[in-house]
């Protein structure tokens, strides 16, 4: 098997998808969770990012901010927004889209 590509998922606050982190494992891929435009800049500079999740609720200038970030620093990180809130049950269909694997239940 190949190196493990690496997804963030962004939330609107600290904590919010806690519930679920344990619920995010998806074959091949390491995903993070963040909850700040820093912390998508520590993910860029430690693992490196092939997608950004930004999710449901996270504030217009946060999404914006996110979005310069990645397009200064790199070129192959694909970036997805969520406008649409379904709770943790959407999040999760919502990752399982983008990254194209079944997430675990």
């Amino acid at each position: 098997m190949g190196a493990k590509r690496t997804a963030m998922l962004l939330e609107p606050g600290r904590g919010m998808l806690d519930p679920m982190r344990a619920r995010v494992e998806v074959p091949g891929w390491h995903v993070r969770v963040g909850s700040s435009v820093q912390d998508v800049a520590d993910a860029l500079i430690e693992d490196g990012l092939d997608v950004l999740i930004i999710g449901p609720g996270v504030e217009l200038d946060v999404r914006v901010q996110c979005v310069k970030l990645i397009f200064t620093l790199s070129r192959n990180t694909a970036v997805h927004l969520s406008d649409l809130s379904g709770g943790s049950e959407g999040t999760m269909a919502f990752v399982q889209r983008v990254l194209g694997e079944p997430v675990a239940a």
